[in-house]
């Protein structure tokens, strides 16, 4: 049956022609310069000229229109997206329920708070008529922020920093990386394990909701080494770097479009939509990445089974069929929706933004359950508290250069993020 299916595929691909496409598009186009300088115009050709795009270079398959990218997230049965902590070889042990709630516990507990004591902290440092803000403000806030949720010492932190975001690159693309992750991975379950097994150290008794006390409370000593991996894959699964680069993006969009910030400036309570329309208009992670679990025969393709399938959230964001002028950033925007998606792409009749790193835990594989701490609920938190509170302190911020600031992407699949905003006051 299956020597089949592989001629019936290798038929099908035979019989194409050049009358078959419709729009040239480079063979590799998205390991090019261009594309990773600016992909949207490459992905506006594919969204108008293709409902699914066959990359042959990459071997991938490319679907860009809105309705087909979520019916392709949504579809559990043909297409799946293997956990990232394969890649190192470690799979979490039966421990979810118990981390679940031990999430749930410190998540709820901390957040708002901790968030905004953090943000007034290292906002009082910074009195110099230049700031570089994604570098003193940016990542300090949001790696603290995670740390005091987890439990990390502040021996361990600048450590824990450099690993949390090695073990995210060597999951990536970039081959180059595998080796530095891993041995990043191991460092952080290491960390983890110590830390558990340490319960006079005074970081437990000033912080008893944090993450690491919440696990310890529900897991015997003999299970400590598995709840220090199953922790460590959480955090890889979790994607915290992207959501630290959504907040990045959110603040570049707004340091460049004037209008859109006084808006803020006369109302705080639009933080939150400034946040969800950057999602829409520059997400930090541009796709995601599905393999079929079959031979499928969707968008008029047949697409062999096992294949690499990369669903556009970038391209499904500026769908002018779902989001009038698609291409403008716009807070009071009437078309997108305001809620939290819970593994939905529409709500109240409206369109959300597909954002691969804010998906629920429970769709990212069997070890995390319908009751796993919403990412979506954290990052909003996190990131409408680090905007008000930057906002409130610097009200007439500004950008030194306005024209000299861009999103960039590194390597081929890498996250698209702001990585320096210089202002003056």
């Amino acid at each position: 049956m299956t020597n089949v299916h592989v001629a019936r595929s290798y038929e099908v691909f035979q019989r194409q022609t050049e009358r078959d496409i419709p729009t040239a598009i480079p063979a590799g186009f998205d390991t090019s310069n261009e594309f990773l300088q600016n992909p949207y115009p490459t992905l506006e050709l594919l969204r108008s000229n293709y409902g699914c795009f066959h990359n042959w270079k990459t071997n991938s398959w490319w679907i860009t229109r809105y309705d087909d990218v979520t019916s392709v997230l949504a579809d559990r049965l043909n297409f799946t997206s293997p956990m990232k902590s394969l890649i190192y070889h470690a799979q979490p042990e039966e421990l979810k329920m118990a981390l679940t709630f031990a999430a749930n516990d410190a998540v709820q507990q901390n957040i708002e708070v901790i968030a905004d004591d953090l943000a007034e902290e290292i906002l009082a440092r910074l009195d110099s008529s230049e700031e570089e803000i994604i570098r003193q403000y940016v990542h300090p806030y949001s790696i603290r922020l995670l740390a005091l949720l987890i439990g990390i010492p502040q021996h361990a932190l600048i450590q824990f920093d450099q690993d949390i975001r090695a073990m995210h690159d060597g999951a990536g693309w970039h081959p180059g990386r595998l080796d530095t992750g891993k041995a990043a991975f191991d460092r952080t379950v290491v960390l983890f394990t110590q830390l558990l097994l340490e319960p006079q150290n005074p970081h437990f008794r000033g912080q008893p909701a944090d993450l690491l006390s919440k696990i310890r409370e529900r897991t015997p000593s003999h299970l400590v080494a598995k709840a220090a991996t199953s922790l460590a894959i959480l955090l890889l699964e979790v994607n915290f770097i992207s959501i630290e680069g959504s907040l990045a993006n959110t603040l570049f969009l707004l340091l460049t479009h004037p209008s859109q910030l006084e808006l803020i400036l006369e109302d705080e309570t639009l933080a939150i939509r400034a946040w969800q329309e950057s999602l829409r208009h520059s997400p930090p992670v541009l796709h995601s990445s599905v393999y079929t679990t079959r031979e499928v025969e969707r968008f008029g393709q047949l697409i062999p089974e096992g294949s690499l399938v990369v669903c556009s959230a970038a391209g499904a964001n500026r769908d002018p069929l779902l989001f009038s002028h698609p291409n403008i950033f716009d807070v009071t925007r009437k078309d997108l929706a305001y809620r939290e998606p819970l593994g939905q792409f529409r709500i109240d009749g409206l369109a959300s933004a597909v954002v691969p790193c804010l998906i629920p835990l429970s769709q990212t594989g069997r070890y995390f359950n319908e009751n796993s701490i919403s990412i979506y609920k954290f990052a909003s938190t996190a990131i409408t508290v680090a905007i008000r509170a930057l906002l409130r302190r610097k009200k007439y911020l500004r950008l030194v250069n306005p024209t000299s600031h861009h999103l960039i992407t590194n390597w081929p699949q890498g996250d698209r993020v702001c990585r320096e905003l210089l202002t003056r006051k």
